[in-house]
């Protein structure tokens, strides 16, 4: 699952909203989703290879993997976590929260069409 989370939040920098971000944010959050995606990689690599190796090898393999996925899951976590936490993305993530429906609101000019056109 965080594979696969990892995967499409990897082209979320790329996005209207945060394209215009500074560079900090999107090169963490790419790095970061991939680091997070890598992860998940190895992680059914290891899986899928306990599988197929007899004992003694699978025990080796298995030990040198862990250490990896466990390095690379804590800086990839790390890294989304600062992202997450930073005022930037919380500015922006807010933004789209508070969007008004001023737009949706007839103009002067329009508000006298409509009821003139209402009264006939």
């Amino acid at each position: 699952m965080a594979a696969i989370a990892a995967a499409v939040s990897l082209f979320a920098p790329f996005a209207r909203k945060y394209r215009g971000a500074s560079g900090w944010l999107g090169s963490v959050w790419f790095i970061g989703s991939a680091l997070v995606l890598t992860w998940g990689i190895v992680t059914l690599y290891r899986m899928a290879s306990e599988r197929a190796d007899p004992p003694p090898a699978r025990l080796e393999r298995s030990r040198f993997l862990s250490r990896i996925e466990g390095g690379i899951a804590g800086v990839g976590a790390g890294m989304l976590l600062a992202l997450v936490t930073s005022p930037e993305f919380r500015r922006r993530s807010a933004r789209r929260s508070q969007a008004s429906n001023h737009a949706l609101q007839p103009t002067a000019g329009r508000e006298e069409n409509s009821k003139a056109e209402i009264k006939k």
